[in-house]
């Protein structure tokens, strides 16, 4: 947490040391737009449930230097990540289900911007990956470890 050596070394493919990966595919921005108003509601003021969620995918630290796309590399404390755990397990689908709005995530250009166009398979698609998200913290609390975030750019094909 420190400098980000670390974190720059997972980026650039050393993994030692780390015990899990995840990605949340391209549903990032979709799955940040359910959970934290403050990616939801610009212009709300942000409480702490919320702007802890909102590390859930920007990480809590920041390293500016450190982007391999859509954004600072971040790194959240074994201590946050388990706050987030919490606050995930307690987020019902119902809630998320209302949160899902197509019509407002377009106008808000979550990424990939395909909401409305793809609505009636969309909710399926953010679902499982927010409860994949929820599972990995879960694991992550309760292995006690930090979590490193980062936003790439897809591969060139």
């Amino acid at each position: 947490m420190r400098d980000g050596s670390y974190l720059e070394d997972v980026i650039n493919g050393d993994e030692e040391g780390v015990q899990e990966t995840f990605d949340v595919d391209k549903a990032w921005d979709a799955v940040h737009f359910l959970i934290s108003a403050a990616r939801a509601y610009a212009d709300q003021e942000e409480d702490a449930d919320s702007v802890t969620l909102d590390h859930a995918i920007k990480g809590a630290k920041e390293f500016k230097g450190l982007s391999r796309g859509y954004g600072a590399a971040g790194m959240t404390s074994a201590v946050e990540v388990q706050s987030i755990a919490k606050l995930l397990d307690g987020l019902s689908l119902d809630a998320l289900k209302q949160r899902f709005d197509p019509e407002a995530m377009d106008t808000a250009e979550v990424y990939p911007e395909v909401w409305l166009q793809e609505a009636a398979a969309a909710w399926d698609y953010v679902h499982d990956h927010f409860e994949r998200l929820r599972g990995f913290y879960k694991r992550a609390a309760g292995a006690k470890c930090g979590v490193a975030t980062w936003i790439i750019d897809p591969p060139e094909a």
